[in-house]
């Protein structure tokens, strides 16, 4: 997860409840896509 947020943070992605907010959407995102 925490690297996952690193790599947002260098692109620039924030949101407002912080990194781990970020991880856990990428994951469910990522999640998501697989089962498409």
């Amino acid at each position: 997860y925490s690297e996952i947020a690193i790599e947002l943070n260098k692109a620039g992605f924030t949101t407002s409840r912080g990194c781990e907010f970020q991880a856990t959407q990428v994951m469910r995102l990522i999640k998501r896509q697989l089962t498409l």
